[in-house]
């Protein structure tokens, strides 16, 4: 199986899940909302567009070669000094 057709198969994995997200979404809103047909078909498409985007961005992008991943170094900070370490300054009146 080559890239191309793994995208293309990915892309409609991730649409056709959105849609059938935007139509549960839909048909709850209808019926158990009270909501005009419109108004949950609208909002069904905007849950329907919105989820699309979001899987297709997300799992449908290449991955990294491991040959170009780098290690990624924390950066270490100095601990603090314990409390008995630090010197403490005579209070004078």
């Amino acid at each position: 199986m080559n890239s191309s057709s793994g995208k293309l198969t990915c892309a409609i994995t991730c649409w056709g899940i959105a849609a059938l997200f935007g139509a549960v979404v839909a048909a709850v809103l209808i019926s158990m909302s009270g909501w005009m047909f419109m108004q949950g078909a609208f909002m069904g498409v905007v849950g329907f567009v919105v989820l699309g985007v979001l899987l297709s961005l997300t799992l449908c992008r290449d991955l990294p070669h491991p040959s170009e991943v780098r290690a990624v170094s924390r950066v270490s900070e100095p601990a603090p000094a314990p409390a008995a370490a630090q010197a403490i300054e005579p209070v004078t009146a």
